[in-house]
């Protein structure tokens, strides 16, 4: 019996040892191949990073120069995490989303998203990660390439959102992120003189928590929930869109700043009764970011940029809601340091 435990104790580490050395030469590989690569590159216009999770990190400097971070004031968060703050906020879930579900598969496979990035003074570029995933027995190990594409294209619809079949978002029957690309700035200036808009950027705060303790269906749940509880709560002419995940967008069109606040502290007030979710009783936050329009922009790329910042500081500030103010630019990772 002892002899047999020891065979089967003696396979099982042999069985382990054996993946960490194939993970350690794919590892070693893929490494050799990222710094062929970055020297390649240099000097092209786009960065090539890699990423182990439990391990070292490599980011060529093109990375943090393409991106218009200074990385001296990066050294609390890992690049990826400041890549996710410098999506659009309007790419912003979907990236999020599609990231995870590449680094959850348990294959060595081949990573490729497309997003809007905005980088310093606003400016709004399309961006391409390309990457290669391996998911094996010493962890995860991400290795692959940033950068600008098609500097020409339009920054409203891409091809895949030309060829939604519809602008509504199907778990809460609002609009989506393809209506707001498509009718924003129409929405937002009508053409008509002396516009003036407010434009609110809505988070349900600690929604990965709650997803993560409540699961997936619960946390559905939250969000049609919140999504009808908005809906009751703004004007007839307000415009409510769903951008993904635990994000709302809404257009107050035809309205100053005070009016503004006090749409947001009902939208507040409209949460705190908690919401019935599977026989449960939970407790729910919103954290809102305001940018109006003239003063803080023209065009709603301006205006979701700014609102995001302001619904950041309404966090930290656990506020609420916040507007606006050009001192919160300071506030961002990716400033760089002016000379």
């Amino acid at each position: 019996m002892i002899l047999i435990s020891g065979l089967v104790l003696g396979l099982f580490v042999l069985v382990c040892s054996a993946g960490v050395w194939r993970y350690r030469q794919l590892y070693t590989r893929m490494h050799a191949s990222m710094l062929r690569t970055a020297r390649a590159l240099r000097g092209s216009g786009v960065a090539v990073w890699e990423w182990h999770i439990g391990g070292k990190s490599h980011y060529d400097p093109s990375f943090f120069c393409l991106l218009g971070i200074d990385a001296a004031k990066c050294r609390s968060q890992s690049p990826l995490e400041l890549l996710v703050q410098l999506v659009h906020p309007v790419d912003r879930s979907e990236f999020i989303s599609q990231f995870n579900k590449h680094t959850e598969q348990s294959i060595h496979h081949q990573l490729r998203l497309e997003f809007r990035v905005v980088k310093p003074q606003m400016h709004c570029v399309w961006m391409e990660l390309r990457a290669e995933v391996l998911h094996d027995a010493g962890g995860l190990f991400i290795s692959g390439t940033l950068g600008e594409i098609e500097q020409g294209r339009s920054l409203q619809l891409n091809a895949h959102e030309k060829k939604s079949p519809n602008f509504i978002d199907t778990l809460t029957n609002l609009p989506n992120r393809y209506y707001l690309l498509s009718k924003a700035d129409d929405l937002i200036n009508p053409g008509t003189p002396q516009v003036y808009a407010a434009l609110c950027l809505l988070k349900i705060d600690d929604f990965e928590d709650a997803k993560h303790r409540h699961g997936h269906a619960s946390a559905e749940m939250i969000v049609k929930i919140v999504s009808l509880r908005l809906k009751q709560i703004l004007r007839q002419n307000d415009v409510i869109v769903r951008l993904g995940g635990e994000e709302f967008c809404v257009v107050l069109a035809h309205t100053h700043k005070e009016q503004a606040a006090e749409v947001c502290q009902k939208l507040l007030a409209g949460m705190k009764e908690p919401l019935s979710v599977d026989e449960q009783r939970l407790s729910v936050r919103l954290n809102i970011g305001v940018a109006l329009m003239p003063q803080d922009g023209g065009d709603y790329i301006t205006l979701l940029c700014k609102a995001d910042m302001a619904m950041h500081a309404a966090k930290r500030a656990g506020s609420g809601y916040d507007f606006y103010h050009p001192l919160m630019e300071k506030e961002r990772p990716l400033a760089v340091s002016a000379g």
